[in-house]
């Protein structure tokens, strides 16, 4: 498998572990797996709180990621508190209804397009966790 994932990064396609901290997606991964991104379960996201375990594992995934050169995209953030949280530990990107409902794909085509980012750029956008519709 990462023969195969390298062979992609190789054209130019960058890899995210879906879902993870749950499943199959743990951090065993990041030692075997060359992905570029991973993407925190929306279920540690939905329990954030002060001193609630989810914050000090979120936090925790950070950090590991940002020594491992690796993204992090924060799923299901449905409150602008759950965003100012994330923020505030220094999570620049996320996803979730906060930010827009399912769209169609020319519509997701769209918004990729405006808000989207290039390879190799290491920022989030330019306005963190802005609100894309």
């Amino acid at each position: 498998m990462a023969r195969e994932i390298k062979a992609l990064r190789a054209h130019g396609l960058r890899v995210a572990l879906d879902d993870f901290g749950t499943g199959f997606a743990s951090l065993t991964h990041l030692l075997t797996m060359p992905v570029d991104v991973i993407k925190i379960d929306k279920s540690f996201i939905d329990r954030l709180g002060q001193g609630d375990p989810s914050l000090a594992i979120v936090e925790g995934l950070i950090d590991i990621a940002r020594k491992l050169n690796i993204r992090v995209v924060a799923e299901g953030i449905e409150s602008e508190l759950q965003a100012s949280m994330l923020l505030d530990i220094g999570c620049e990107l996320g996803q979730g209804f906060l930010f827009s409902q399912a769209v169609s794909r020319q519509i997701a085509t769209g918004l990729l397009v405006r808000f989207g980012q290039t390879v190799g750029e290491r920022k989030g956008p330019q306005v963190p966790f802005s609100r894309a519709n």
